[in-house]
């Protein structure tokens, strides 16, 4: 990973911290390792297996995030590369660019948090909208605008 990609990522942790993605898969194989690791992994329906998000093993320390698995992280982790990181990588922003699109992310995040009760419980930010169940205008529309910034600037096709 080139270093300005890195410093992105270590600045950003929106796919990990429950914002990108409520669920990472996980291969079962890997299920094993990373409950070693202290890792919750559940099983779907389906009978697939995920790791679900925000990740126990994101540590932010100031300004900074990292993993305390890194080295064991999942495939799905590892071959992440959000929209804005590839980007970078291919020079079409700056790190500083880059930056300031993840300052606005965390500020749109915020400005839904802020609409959000309390969670009683580490939950994805889309399980934690799911749980207001009476009509909420703001929250609809702060909730929308987020997603289409997510989209737009991070996630592309990705699924939620």
């Amino acid at each position: 990973m080139p270093q300005s990609t890195e410093s992105l990522c270590l600045a950003c942790g929106l796919c990990c911290n429950g914002v990108l993605f409520g669920a990472v898969r996980v291969a079962p194989v890997a299920q094993p390792r990373l409950v070693s690791l202290g890792l919750t992994v559940v099983q779907r329906p389906d009978g697939s297996q995920r790791l679900l998000q925000p990740c126990p093993a994101l540590q932010r320390s100031g300004e900074r995030v990292s993993c305390d698995v890194y080295v064991d992280r999942p495939d799905a982790c590892r071959s992440f590369d959000c929209l804005l990181a590839r980007a970078l990588h291919e020079g079409e922003v700056s790190l500083e660019e880059a930056l300031a699109e993840v300052a606005e992310a965390r500020r749109a995040v915020s400005s839904v948090e802020a609409l959000l009760p309390p969670a009683a419980e580490p939950l994805s930010i889309e399980q934690r909208i799911a749980q207001v169940t009476a009509p909420h205008p703001s929250l609809t529309a702060a909730a929308a605008s987020l997603r289409a910034r997510l989209d737009r600037v991070f996630r592309g096709r990705q699924q939620r």
